[in-house]
């Protein structure tokens, strides 16, 4: 078979073939990014190899990207990051090791870039992190959207003293906080909460 009898028989068929997906069409008539459907493309892949981990990456990066904004331009005592909320989640679907991962990239790692330091009532806090985390085992069967804002107050009454006897904020302030804190996170509870134990199930 010569060159052109090749190209009309095998190339010219394969050149007008039907597309599912044209990109030039996409780009130009539906204005997509070629590079978002690439990115898509990688998420939609990680999901398919390993739901678990792909979940936990971005819940991470979620929490890393809000901690980074809120250190940087927040700078009162009121910590309304996502770090004792989605905490609780992975620690319950990951274990603690899981949690000291998630900690330390999307609440420390953020707050030393957004300017913050760590103190020595810092060191106080994170282990009432985790001891509060923990009591997520004592009720393996109740749902979070239930045990998580009875965890949020007793974690947030701790902050109380914490604040007053190791931080030296008054205790009137440590109150205030706490109460703001601890009602912000109720609500992630009550209005995100079913999401996530809904995809926690499906994974």
């Amino acid at each position: 078979m010569n060159t052109n009898g090749f190209r009309k028989k095998v190339v010219l068929p394969y050149q007008k073939r039907k597309k599912l997906l044209d990109l030039n069409i996409l780009e130009k008539v539906y204005n997509v990014n070629r590079k978002y459907l690439i990115f898509g493309l990688i998420i939609a892949v990680l999901f398919l190899l390993n739901r678990k981990y792909f979940v936990f990456v971005l819940l991470t990066l979620i929490s890393t990207v809000f901690s980074l904004y809120h250190s940087k331009y927040n700078r009162t005592p009121v910590d309304l990051k996502f770090a004792l909320f989605l905490g609780l989640f992975i620690t319950r679907y990951y274990g603690l090791l899981f949690t000291v991962i998630f900690f330390i990239i999307s609440d420390i790692i953020p707050a030393l870039l957004g300017g913050e330091s760590i103190k020595g009532p810092d060191l106080v806090f994170f282990v009432w992190y985790f001891l509060v985390n923990s009591f997520v085992f004592l009720f393996p069967a109740l749902s979070l959207v239930k045990l998580g804002p009875v965890l949020v107050i007793i974690h947030d009454l701790g902050s109380v003293f914490i604040n007053t006897y190791v931080g030296g904020i008054p205790f009137f302030v440590s109150i205030w906080v706490s109460i703001i804190v601890a009602v912000v996170r109720i609500i992630y509870f009550l209005t995100l909460g079913g999401i996530l134990e809904k995809l926690f199930q499906l994974i």
